[in-house]
């Protein structure tokens, strides 16, 4: 795969109403872009009662409220993180997380175990097949296979093969419009990216001044 990127389905018939609940409505005259910018989201209508909103660089920098998010409706969550073979997806229903799949194989900190996967909540059959699945083609692969359970389960449901589909992703560019969840989540994410180079120059600081206190002394 090489990239690091988060998805959400929303089971619905009306894309728009997504994005008016969410505070989104697509970019009149958008500006160039690659979908692989990070921080980047974009809106996909998959055409089969179901609507992607697509971030690169992963759900973990957006702190969105999928009990709120999935009320009077489901919705599926994927991430995949390749630079730690980290993949985790999960369906909500009613503000109620239904199951949960997560393949990270250095866990804990224990020894790397490339079979790594949990299961939580009630996995319908047909889903679970494809873990089981995954699971037996493992023990002859020579990559991390098991891997791919949760956006494979995923995909299922949705028919969005975030792998394979990339250039869908462009489909709608998006501009938060309102106050609502995206526009908190937004102004969330660019505060910790605030917080963090603010802590990266008081280090640079230090640094700077350990080396000239040893050059002076």
């Amino acid at each position: 795969m090489g990239f690091t990127v988060g998805w959400i389905g929303f089971e619905t018939d009306s894309p728009k109403s997504v994005l008016d609940e969410l505070g989104l409505a697509e970019t009149p005259n958008p500006p160039e872009f690659h979908p692989a910018k990070f921080g980047k989201y974009t809106g996909v209508d998959l055409g089969n009662g179901w609507f992607a909103l697509v971030f690169y660089g992963g759900l973990a920098n957006w702190n969105l409220p999928l009990e709120t998010l999935s009320l009077n409706r489901r919705i599926v969550c994927c991430d995949i993180y390749d630079r730690n073979n980290f993949s985790l997806s999960s369906s909500w229903v009613n503000g109620e997380c239904i199951w949960e799949i997560e393949h990270f194989p250095e866990k804990g900190g224990q020894d790397y175990d490339p079979e790594h996967l949990e299961i939580k909540g009630s996995l319908p059959a047909d889903l679970t097949s494809i873990c089981d699945r995954l699971r037996f083609e493992q023990k002859t692969a020579d990559f991390d296979l098991i891997g791919e359970a949760p956006t494979k389960v995923a995909e299922q449901i949705t028919g969005f093969d975030v792998t394979s589909d990339r250039k869908k992703w462009i489909q709608m560019d998006l501009t938060v419009t309102k106050e609502g969840p995206m526009g908190i989540a937004e102004e969330e994410a660019r505060k910790g990216c605030r917080q963090m180079i603010a802590g990266l120059v008081v280090i640079g600081l230090i640094v700077l001044a350990l080396i000239l206190w040893k050059i002076l002394h």
